[in-house]
């Protein structure tokens, strides 16, 4: 063979080996990409409290496994055990009905953050505005809220407290903060929950409250979009 021949001959092994390093590379990033679009969102264990009902809308839909929707209906007197909810980027999103063009419009969404067993707690939004329900989650995950607790959540604009057994508990605005009484089983105590309204405390309500260490209890305050009145409502979560 002719010295020339054999420089070309190994020039052209040298392109076939480039090339086919980079269709290895290619395949290998193709089929990565595939992978990554094909990952199935993420699915979370949904419940759902509705405080007060929006207008003509006491069911909802929301999006399981293979963007499948599936109904759920709403109570304002238990817990909603919903199945299982499709996250999609980083929200938990409720649909109400379909529409005549089969698409079902959004109700209400509320990012999930790093919550694993979400409940999703509902009031009504403003009257004739988007979104129909506002919504906060808040994590049930027994760790965080075990038996014998209270949950207490200021779905409001205002500044709220709970004066209890001599103590004070401050909940900021659209926040929630956990109370564990210190009290035998069965035993009674005053609370009293307030908002503030410029320098003044306003009573939302005053009552007695037995503790029960075999029970969880969500209390929940909120503003009625509709006459702005402060309202408050507890629910045992056995």
């Amino acid at each position: 063979m002719h010295p020339s021949e054999s420089i070309h001959s190994t020039h052209r092994l040298r392109k076939r080996s480039i090339l086919n390093v980079l269709m290895a590379a290619l395949v290998a990033v193709t089929s990565q990409s595939n992978s990554i679009a094909c990952e199935p969102a993420p699915q979370l264990p949904l419940s759902i409290y509705c405080i007060e009902y929006a207008t003509a809308l006491k069911s909802v839909y929301l999006k399981t496994e293979g963007g499948v929707f599936s109904k759920a209906y709403l109570s304002t007197a238990n817990v909603v055990a919903a199945g299982n909810v499709q996250v999609e980027d980083g929200a938990i999103s409720l649909y109400g009905p379909p529409m005549k063009d089969e698409d079902h419009p959004l109700v209400s969404s509320a990012q999930s953050g790093n919550i694993r067993q979400p409940l999703l707690v509902l009031i009504p939004g403003a009257p004739d505005k988007d979104p129909t329900y506002q919504s906060r989650i808040m994590d049930m995950d027994p760790a965080g809220f075990p038996n014998g607790s209270y949950m207490l959540a200021n779905l409001s604009p205002h500044l709220v407290r709970f004066r209890v057994e001599g103590n004070t508990v401050e909940i900021a605005p659209d926040s929630e903060r956990r109370f564990i009484p210190e009290l035998r089983q069965g035993e009674i105590t005053a609370v009293t929950i307030e908002y503030k309204i410029g320098e003044d405390w306003l009573v939302v309500s005053s009552s007695r409250w037995a503790s029960r260490k075999d029970r969880r209890t969500l209390v929940c305050i909120y503003q009625n979009p509709k006459n702005d009145r402060m309202l408050i409502k507890s629910i045992p979560l056995r």
